[in-house]
């Protein structure tokens, strides 16, 4: 029997190159690790899609419609910001591959998987890459400096089940200190978690 995932650093980071809030987190959460002198456990994720709502009218379906688009404008706020490209968030590829990828790069550097993500990231969001391409996949990987891609999917899977054991269900996800965070949002208080709780909390 699978056992929950236990993550190999004091931080755990769970992503999913194609949900766009994993985009969103990328980078902040380097910015974290870096100023606080912190390893990540980088993992992937098969989160589940974005979802649209369609054009009912009783109460519920507007209130999902309304949701959804604060959804869609605040992605596109905070990627707007930051200079980023974010297109067609619905989109809803079988990730696995991506995963595995990332897999190869945590393998071989923490240099060679953030070359990974950073260029899976952006040529999936701004220039439409394929990620259910195995040839694509590995040219990312080659131009990161890791060699031939050979994915594992029996490891991947058990991967995806374990993370799931430990409470994983959506992609941004943090572990720390036992728990569970979804979403960037919570990174002053996982800072404050890391810091040894100094100071008042993060509210």
């Amino acid at each position: 029997m699978a056992e929950p995932y236990t993550p190999a650093s004091p931080l755990a980071v769970v992503l999913d190159v194609k949900d766009p809030h994993s985009y969103l987190a990328k980078d902040p959460t380097y910015a974290l690790a870096d100023d606080l002198g912190v390893d990540i456990d980088w993992l992937p994720f098969v989160s589940r899609p974005l979802r649209r709502h369609g054009s009912g009218a009783d109460r519920g379906s507007r209130h999902r419609r309304f949701r959804a688009a604060y959804q869609e404008r605040s992605i596109a706020r905070y990627a707007g910001a930051r200079g980023l490209s974010v297109r067609d968030i619905y989109r809803a590829p079988d990730s696995s591959l991506a995963g595995m990828g990332m897999l190869a790069a945590r393998t071989h550097s923490e240099k060679a998987l953030r070359d990974y993500l950073d260029r899976a990231f952006r040529q999936y969001w701004e220039e439409g890459l394929d990620i259910e391409d195995a040839d694509a996949i590995s040219r990312l990987l080659s131009a990161a400096g890791v060699g031939e891609f050979d994915p594992d999917v029996d490891h991947f899977r058990a991967l995806q089940e374990r993370l799931a054991l430990a409470g994983v269900f959506d992609t941004p996800a943090y572990l720390v200190d036992g728990d569970i965070f979804l979403g960037r949002a919570h990174l002053p208080m996982i800072r404050w978690i890391l810091t040894g709780r100094a100071g008042p909390p993060p509210i």
